[in-house]
């Protein structure tokens, strides 16, 4: 944000009174473009006045939203694990079945 936002958001009175306590009560700004274009980050003045703490977010991505990631994650993971499952399951029959096919041609040919 500006320095005119940022002033605001800090509760400050005129910029000017912002401007004289970056860099002791307030952080430098982020990005400087010139002399008359700064920006600083939110969560920079956040920290600066102690609210960083109230909000417990994770950086920028909403709560929900990495909740939802993490629960997809986990279905997915499960399906994968279902499917390995089912994978092991169908070899293991393809195997039987081809070892029960091999002893009959095994005993075939040992009865001609």
């Amino acid at each position: 944000m500006m320095a005119e936002l940022a002033a605001g958001y800090c509760g400050e009175k005129t910029v000017e009174d912002f401007l004289s306590r970056v860099g002791t009560t307030y952080p430098s700004p982020r990005i400087v473009e010139n002399s008359r274009r700064k920006f600083w980050y939110r969560d920079d003045l956040d920290r600066a006045m102690g609210i960083a703490e109230a909000f417990q977010q994770p950086e920028g991505m909403g709560e929900r939203f990495v909740r939802k990631i993490a629960e997809r994650k986990a279905e997915r993971e499960a399906q994968q694990a279902a499917a390995a499952d089912r994978r092991k399951t169908i070899a293991g029959a393809k195997a039987a079945r081809s070892v029960a096919r091999n002893a009959g041609r095994r005993a075939k040919s040992a009865e001609e």
